[in-house]
Parts: C-alpha cells; sequence; structure tokens
C-alpha cells in the first residue's frame, strides 16, 4: 500500500475480525466501499491506518458538519472530513481502523488509474483528525465499534510471526 492511495478491502477482513473480535464495519459495503490509506503507523512497520470513505454529492450533511464544526477540545469534531477524492467525499474517520496488505483485496481504480490523494493540506487534515481518533483509542481501548485496539494487538502478531 502507499500512502494515500485508495483501495478495496478484502471481504475476508470483515468477516474475520467481525466473527473473532465482534467488531462492526459500518461502511464497508460488501468489500465495494474505497478505504483511503492515511498513513503507516509510526511504530509498527506495514500497519497503515485505513479511513472508509463515501460520495457527498446529494446527502444531507447536517448532521456530518454539525460534528465537524465542534469546538476544537471535542473527539466528536474528528469524526469526519468532507473533502474530494475523484469527487466530494466524506471521510468516515471515526470508523478507521489498522489493516496491512494481506487485507487488501485491490487498488481502487478510477479512470484507468490507481486513485491516489494529491490534495496534501486534505491529506493533512485527515491525518490529523485520524491521529486524534487513535491516541482517543489509546486512552479509550475498543472504545469504536471496530474495535481498534483489539485488531491492532492481532495484525501486530501477525506481522511478527
Amino acid at each position: 500500500m502507499i500512502e494515500n492511495g485508495y483501495y478495496k478491502v478484502s471481504d475476508s477482513y470483515f468477516s474475520f475480525f467481525s466473527n473473532e473480535f465482534g467488531c462492526t464495519f459500518k461502511f464497508n459495503k460488501d468489500g465495494n466501499r474505497p478505504i483511503f490509506c492515511c498513513f503507516e503507523d509510526r511504530t509498527v512497520k506495514g500497519l497503515y491506518w485505513a479511513v472508509p470513505t463515501g460520495n457527498a454529492a446529494n446527502k444531507d450533511l447536517t448532521r456530518i458538519n454539525a460534528y465537524i464544526n465542534l469546538p476544537k477540545d471535542k473527539i466528536g469534531r474528528s469524526f469526519y472530513h468532507l473533502g474530494i477524492t475523484n469527487k466530494a467525499a466524506i471521510f468516515y474517520i471515526s470508523s478507521s481502523y489498522p489493516i496491512t496488505d494481506k487485507y487488501i483485496g485491490g487498488e481502487h481504480i478510477s479512470n484507468g488509474v490507481h486513485l491516489v490523494t494529491r490534495n496534501e493540506q486534505q491529506n493533512k487534515e485527515v491525518r490529523s483528525k485520524l491521529r486524534n481518533i487513535i491516541a482517543y483509542e489509546n486512552i479509550h481501548p475498543n472504545h469504536f465499534e471496530q474495535r481498534i485496539t483489539d485488531v491492532k494487538n492481532f495484525l501486530v502478531i501477525e506481522l511478527n510471526a
């Protein structure tokens, strides 16, 4: 995987972690929703942080904007980001999860090429929000329904095997 690239997650990821740890993945869409490979983990080589994305066009964004406009000291401010992929997009940052190459089903292709976000300001903002989510998760393990801590611990063991 490359940072800022978009990928499809294999169905085995969602089924395994749902069955093994009781994880809930709202935005998997049967493996067809692209994820944004935000960055490689700072301490674990080969562990990446995936952010599910969705189409923001023609959606009522009132609820999402309410979160985005929360005061800076509120964790909910980091739950979403509105931006651009190859179209208007929602980044579901609070639904993010760790992942490794093993669970990637392929590159997300747009107009015949691997989609990669080149907007550095947007990438910086999404990374910052994701770091807030990860920091919150480190203080409150398995706070989010995708059980980030359990999944990360399993993937670290798997990478070191």
